[in-house]
């Protein structure tokens, strides 16, 4: 059965050879000024950032650094595609320097890239892509008599935020729900809100229902986590709600996008123990 709220992000299988002792090695890798860097911007306007990589490990590590473009939807698949297939892709617009270096224990490597938005006025909106950064040591074969050694590669996919004329009275902002509906799970009932942006610019947006009683009394407004959304992307926004009797209630759903967007709808949550 289809769980509204588990998702497999990972999953690794390994089949060990009998008498064999299995040893799991992680990369000390860490991308220490975060995992999403965002740059309002013109066009024809050129613009720095930088990551910074730390080896917080023992070993010195050889590194990679490559793009792709990303998306994601209400589902939760995500997808990490050759830059150019997203149609907002800002990935051709970016030099990375350097690509691929070794960096020692404790040490920290700056990495470089340089956005060049193109002369192009019909350019608007916000537009993205990732910056991949992953540990590229080799599988150590030295105890292989002994020893099954499983390298597991943690990849860090730092997003890069381009929202070129951010300002202007022609953006659209659009957030459409495109499902609502009440799930049980251990007890509890949840609101389970499906949103995607079909407007020009990312939003960071927080779904709250305000609930009301019989009597017409609100019992509180209950928020779910913010999530993003970039143009064209859906996400499932999650809202747990009261403790409630069965029965029909009246609510208001808002969704607030940080000042660029409150979108309201008034609903009936319908309770019950089916």
């Amino acid at each position: 059965m289809y769980n509204a709220f588990t998702q497999i992000v990972f999953r690794l299988t390994c089949c060990l050879l009998l008498g064999l002792s299995p040893v799991l090695s992680f990369a000390g890798i860490v991308v220490v000024n975060g995992l999403s860097h965002e740059h309002s911007m013109s066009t024809g306007e050129i613009e720095q950032g930088v990551l910074i990589i730390k080896n917080n490990g023992s070993t010195p590590e050889a590194i990679s650094v490559y793009q792709k473009d990303f998306s994601f939807n209400h589902n939760g698949e995500t997808f990490y595609e050759e830059i150019g297939t997203n149609a907002r892709s800002n990935g051709n617009w970016m030099v990375i320097n350097p690509l691929s270096f070794v960096i020692e224990p404790e040490d920290e490597i700056e990495v470089v890239y340089e956005i060049r938005v193109p002369k192009d006025d019909s350019l608007k909106g916000t537009y993205w892509s990732v910056i991949m950064v992953e540990p590229s040591s080799e599988l150590d074969t030295s105890n292989q008599k002994f020893t099954v050694n499983i390298n597991s590669v943690l990849r860090y996919a730092v997003q890069i935020i381009t929202n070129v004329n951010r300002t202007s009275d022609s953006l659209k902002v659009d957030l459409d729900f495109i499902n609502i509906e009440i799930v049980k799970e251990s007890g509890k009932n949840f609101l389970i809100v499906d949103a995607q942006n079909n407007g020009d610019v990312f939003l960071k947006t927080e779904m709250g229902v305000e609930v009301f009683d019989l009597n017409g009394v609100s019992l509180g407004v209950f928020r779910s986590r913010r999530g993003r959304t970039y143009p064209g992307t859906s996400k499932r926004y999650v809202v747990e709600l009261p403790d409630l009797e069965n029965g029909d209630y009246q609510s208001i759903l808002v969704a607030d996008s940080e000042n660029d967007e409150v979108l309201g709808v008034q609903l009936v949550l319908e309770i019950s123990d089916d």
